[in-house]
């Protein structure tokens, strides 16, 4: 793949031949066509497909989480790759019925070091209430700056259940965030994760933390 960093390549994209020209984030760049073959799929390359399809699918269901929350990860990538290199490499358990996510390890956030150090979940019919409390020696390594937590609850069976949370909650300090939350039935699992987002345009952020499940 060759790519043009001074003028351009041609002013137009699509394809000419074996050579396909295209624009990558505002910089051209022309590769060739790749051979396709029938080859069949080894065994290897159906699991690493199958294992990427299940992550793809999950962050498909948060993408305005992550989108903030791995904003800063890499430069060079969007939020939506990083999120899915980072979870590819650290949040997929392998089981005899296929891949699965391992929700202790997942992550819709990455960045400075969590300050939650206890945490208190409050839930009634239509409502959830997260109290925490903070690492202060941790909380000053963050300049004390304007936090904004954000919260999500995921349903183990996204197809029959909906996404809870917020992107842009209270503050840090504030130490609690109530959320509408309605379980449909009692045998429902909802895993919880909080991050904090800093609120001065930074777009800096915290790891996020797994407060369990309910």
């Amino acid at each position: 793949m060759a790519t043009a960093k001074n003028g351009k390549i041609l002013p137009f994209t699509g394809r000419i031949g074996n050579l396909v020209y295209c624009n990558w984030r505002g910089t051209p760049y022309v590769r060739t066509r790749p051979n396709v073959k029938n080859v069949a799929r080894s065994l290897q390359q159906k699991k690493l497909n199958s294992r990427f399809k299940h992550l793809q699918y999950a962050l498909s269901k948060i993408l305005p989480y992550i989108r903030v929350g791995f904003r800063n990860y890499n430069e060079q990538w969007s939020s939506h790759n990083s999120a899915m290199s980072y979870n590819l490499n650290n949040a997929m358990l392998e089981s005899e019925s296929g891949f699965q996510l391992d929700w202790q390890k997942f992550c819709i956030s990455h960045g400075f070091e969590n300050p939650v150090i206890k945490h208190r979940i409050q839930v009634y019919k239509k409502c959830l209430i997260i109290k925490w409390d903070l690492d202060i020696d941790i909380l000053n390594k963050l300049d004390r700056g304007n936090y904004r937590c954000m919260i999500l609850i995921y349903p183990e069976n996204t197809q029959a259940n909906p996404v809870f949370g917020i992107v842009n909650g209270n503050f840090i300090h504030d130490k609690t965030q109530k959320l509408s939350f309605r379980r449909s039935s009692e045998d429902k699992v909802y895993h919880i994760y909080i991050a904090f987002i800093a609120n001065d345009g930074s777009d800096n952020c915290t790891n996020s933390k797994y407060l369990g499940k309910i």
